[in-house]
C-alpha cells in the first residue's frame, strides 16, 4: 500500500486543524489494513469522546449565565437584571456515563410518549 506523504500545513489544508491523534489514528489504520467498518466505529467513538470533552468545557465555561447587573446588546440596548432571578430549567442533563441527554427524554434515550 502506498500512502501519500503529509503535505505542508497551511490554512487551506483540512488536516491543519485536525487533532494530531486523529490524524495519526487514520494513518495507522490505513497502514494496518484496518477494515473500513472497524475504522468507522473507532473513529465515531473518538469523535464522540472529543465532543463530550468540548461540550463539558463549554458548559463549565458558561457557568450560571450571570452576566452582571446590566448587559448591553448588539443593538446598544442596556438590559437590567431582574430583582428576583427566575429559575431556569436546564435543557440537558448528564447521564450516568457522562453524556448529555435532553431532559424530555426518558433514561433509555427514546423520546417521551404520551401514555394516556
Amino acid at each position: 500500500m502506498i500512502l501519500a506523504s503529509a503535505p505542508a500545513s497551511d490554512k487551506t489544508d483540512p488536516f491543519a486543524t485536525l487533532p494530531p491523534d486523529l490524524e495519526e489514528f487514520a494513518r495507522q489504520a490505513a497502514q494496518n489494513g484496518t477494515a473500513f467498518d472497524s475504522f468507522e466505529r473507532l473513529l465515531l467513538r473518538k469523535l464522540l469522546a472529543l465532543g463530550r470533552v468540548v461540550t463539558n468545557l463549554f458548559l463549565k465555561t458558561q457557568g450560571d449565565g450571570d452576566l452582571g447587573a446590566t448587559v448591553t446588546t448588539a443593538e446598544e440596548t442596556v438590559l437590567h437584571r431582574s430583582e428576583k432571578p427566575q429559575p431556569v430549567r436546564a435543557n440537558f442533563r448528564t447521564d450516568a456515563f457522562g453524556g448529555h441527554v435532553r431532559n424530555d427524554q426518558p433514561h433509555d434515550g427514546r423520546p417521551s410518549r404520551d401514555l394516556s
